[in-house]
């Protein structure tokens, strides 16, 4: 029998999905602008809790299966 996730544990695997999935790429971005390493791992790390941030606002605003 296959364990059934709630809408809540389901929008924070797909967080971390699309984390993992544009991670590299982000960081990458992020030092060709800032030209230095832990300035770009720093804008990542901010930039992936805004993402949480504002993917939980909506989800309260319109509801967690969205």
């Amino acid at each position: 029998m296959e364990a059934v996730m709630d809408p809540d544990s389901l929008r924070d695997l797909r967080i971390e999905e699309l984390i993992r999935l544009y991670q590299v790429a982000l960081l990458r971005l992020c030092y060709v602008q800032l030209r230095d390493k832990a300035l770009a791992e720093d804008a990542v790390q901010e930039s992936n809790q805004s993402f949480q941030v504002c993917h939980f606002s909506v989800s309260l605003s319109y509801g967690s299966d969205h």
